[in-house]
């Protein structure tokens, strides 16, 4: 059982799905932010939540920007 070296697409695609992962967990982890801060009342509750929920959507936006740079790498491989 012979095995190949791992080509650089096979790297970029890794790190793609990787990232992408990260990406739909980030996601995840918004909306139940948006749906626990909607349905709380507690003033002092709204307010741990309401910045938990900009930390989940800094995450996030963190977490697309390196998807897309995993992307533009697949693309960049294409060339």
């Amino acid at each position: 059982m012979s095995t190949q070296p791992l080509t650089a697409m096979d790297v970029a695609r890794a790190r793609y799905k990787e990232a992408k992962d990260v990406t739909e967990a980030w996601d995840q982890v918004e909306f139940r932010r948006v749906r626990a801060l909607a349905a709380e009342t507690d003033p002092r509750r709204r307010t741990i939540l309401t910045r938990e929920l900009a930390e989940a959507r800094v995450q996030l936006e963190a977490a697309q920007r390196r998807e897309y740079a995993a992307y533009l790498q697949i693309e960049g491989l294409r060339v």
